[in-house]
């Protein structure tokens, strides 16, 4: 993109923004915010986490790394005060690293749908981001400020059509038809991670994910080993479904005692 993602230039306080954290100093955290270019950031590590007592800030929030932390206070035009301890700690860590990357995630498959869409039907990418999708950020953010760009516009389908229909009257109706259809049949990738724990032989655990495997030949998929006891079991939404994945691993946990093996679902 040749222009920013957002029409302002800051956040707003309790704003969800994606950091890099790039430096521990004695006090803070120094960080750059990725989608507001020019922005710096601080954090205390005392807004970092609710835990007591931290013994490795490097594991603890490591540096170089994109994440997720929402805006405390707006310093200047360049710098704001950051946090990552205030999110909802019911959740599991990584279905709240889920959870709180969604958003930036479907702002990547928003701009790659809108750049097809503009270069099917000769238009200018950043032309049409700021005439349509600054007025729908815009819009969104009346309403929730963190809520997902694509949820919002599957929710106010409406509000999204007349604005295109505004700024491209003659093609407007053909733009909108291409966009449901990308967005209905978007491809994505489908992931599941389990363990396997035997005392027995490791031969033990590839048996019963050969019967797995030849169990499932009706669809594609990759098992990957990630690291002891953990598996990768992937694919992708063009030719499977969460339910191919849920059968397989059902099969797993059905079969497992056969082999003298533990095996567990991880989140």
């Amino acid at each position: 993109m040749d222009i920013p993602i957002y029409e302002n230039k800051l956040p707003v306080i309790d704003e969800n923004v994606l950091v890099i954290f790039t430096e521990y100093k004695d006090t803070h955290i120094e960080a750059e915010l990725v989608e507001y270019s020019e922005l710096k950031g601080m954090m205390i590590y005392e807004d970092a986490t609710r835990k007591r007592k931290v013994y490795d800030w490097r594991k603890e929030l490591p540096l170089n790394k994109i994440m997720v932390a929402k805006i405390e206070e707006i310093f200047s035009d360049n710098y704001v005060k950051l946090s990552t301890g205030y999110f909802d700690q019911k959740l599991d860590a990584n279905e709240l690293r889920k959870e709180l990357m969604k958003p930036f995630t479907d702002n990547k498959v928003m701009i790659t749908t809108i750049k097809k869409i503009c270069r099917n039907n000769n238009l200018d990418f950043n032309e049409f981001w700021l005439k349509v999708m600054y007025k729908i950020i815009n819009e969104k953010r009346k309403e929730d400020l963190n809520i997902s760009l694509l949820d919002y516009i599957t929710e106010n389908e409406d509000i999204f059509k007349n604005i295109i229909k505004e700024n491209y009257p003659e093609n407007g109706d053909k733009i909108i038809e291409e966009y449901n259809k990308l967005i209905l049949n978007k491809i994505h990738k489908i992931q599941n991670k389990f363990s396997l724990i035997t005392k027995k032989s490791i031969e033990n655990t590839k048996e019963l994910l050969k019967l797995a495997c030849d169990n499932n030949t009706h669809w594609d998929f990759l098992l990957k080993y990630e690291t002891t006891p953990q598996f990768i079991l992937e694919s992708s939404s063009e030719n499977s479904t969460q339910e191919n994945h849920d059968g397989f691993l059902q099969f797993l946990e059905d079969n497992c005692k056969l082999f003298d093996v533990n095996f567990s679902k991880i989140n």
